[in-house]
């Protein structure tokens, strides 16, 4: 029999007996495989008695919505608890007034996909999440994280938000580790130093938001990225220019959008970048001095801003400004007393034009240019 499955109490990693060399061994706990053709000895959660815990160490009789918890009804219909085939895959409880230390039995629960546990009063420690083998989302942001000690050990993650926290120091080195993140949300921080080059190179890496932070020193050029196409480290203390190779790598069919807005960075818009052809760039509050005009020619970058106002559609020309540092709609860049004659994309200054849309205003114009000619072709054939 051992032959076709290990019998309960034993186990092997094929769940069989396939040779001498691989025998079911016993389990030391009584209540390990307890099945047939088990592959491990590890004794099965218990999910109702996990989710208690939560409940009570957490506060549960003070949140906003606690539906069902700690009663008899099946815990798939506990509120924010949700199940595939009888075991808890996820669970939502962000903004729900949570508050205490998140038991670091939540990542035993075998099969939970997403934790999304954002704008609550907790702290959580990462020390088990290692044992959540299928935790693909996490989200703590807004809820006090102070360290990311131990994140390194969740291998399958690949949303992670941790933004308006109190994180602090420079880039956390156990982000290197998880190699199959594509979302990275940690803006708003207090984090400081370099933003690491090496941060690019996680291969599936899509979104990286490290807004409002204290990050200082030069922009990456994230040159071997061939995947990260949503770039935003606005308000930071980043210095010199932006890299002539930044995101090189990246397919120029990409639809790209680059935030990095209220730094300090100089020197010239890269000319590189005109080979993507859709494009969101916000590049304002800076000390830019020169934008080639080849940019100044893609239509489709910054939802057609550029199509209709050319440079001023990238960036507001050296002593003139607008609220958002670039000709938008119905905003466009003015003479500024308080604007630096030889920075690009000042935001000093509030302009506000009449509220039909640009493109309109100009089919007017067309309208009106062409029927002025008109009359006075008549007028002078009339006169003749």
């Amino acid at each position: 029999c051992r032959l076709h499955m290990c019998p309960p109490g034993t186990a092997n990693q094929f769940g069989r007996g396939v040779d001498l060399n691989n025998p079911c061994e016993p389990c030391e706990d009584d209540n390990g495989a307890t099945f047939y053709g088990s592959t491990s000895c590890e004794v099965p959660a218990d999910e109702r008695a996990i989710l208690t815990k939560i409940f009570d160490d957490l506060q549960g009789h003070g949140w906003t919505r606690n539906d069902y918890w700690g009663s008899k009804a099946s815990v798939c219909d506990w509120y924010g608890v949700s199940c595939d085939n009888g075991a808890v895959v996820a669970i939502n409880l962000s903004s729900n007034n949570l508050k205490g230390d998140v038991p670091s039995e939540i990542f035993h629960l075998p099969k939970l996909q997403q934790l999304l546990l954002s704008s609550n009063q907790i702290q959580i420690s990462f020390d088990e999440i290692g044992k959540a083998a299928n935790l693909l989302e996490l989200r703590l942001a807004s809820t006090g994280l102070r360290s990311l000690e131990g994140i390194n050990s969740a291998k399958m993650l690949t949303f992670l938000s941790i933004a308006s926290n109190n994180l602090a120091g420079q880039f956390p080195d156990g982000l290197f580790a998880l190699e199959n993140l594509r979302f990275l949300a940690m803006n708003n921080n207090a984090l400081t130093g370099p933003v690491p080059e090496d941060i690019g190179e996680l291969r599936y890496l899509r979104y990286l938001q490290l807004d409002s932070n204290l990050f200082n020193q030069n922009v990456p050029s994230f040159s071997k990225s061939l995947t990260l196409t949503h770039v935003r480290m606005a308000g930071n203390e980043l210095t010199g220019e932006i890299p002539a190779d930044f995101l090189r790598s990246v397919p120029a069919r990409s639809t790209m959008q680059v935030d990095l807005s209220n730094n300090r960075l100089t020197g010239q818009v890269p000319e590189a970048l005109g080979r993507f052809d859709k494009m969101t760039l916000a590049l304002q509050q800076n000390q830019i001095t020169d934008l080639p005009t080849s940019l100044c020619g893609k239509e489709d970058w910054n939802d057609g801003d550029v199509a209709i106002y050319g440079c001023d559609g990238i960036m507001c020309a050296p002593g003139t400004s607008t609220l958002d540092g670039r000709h938008t709609t119905g905003k466009p860049c003015v003479a500024c007393p308080q604007a630096d004659p030889d920075f690009f994309g000042q935001a000093l200054c509030e302009s506000v034009i009449a509220p039909a849309s640009s493109s309109t205003s100009i089919r007017q114009w067309i309208f009106r240019i062409s029927f002025l000619s008109y009359v006075l072709a008549t007028a002078i054939t009339w006169l003749a």
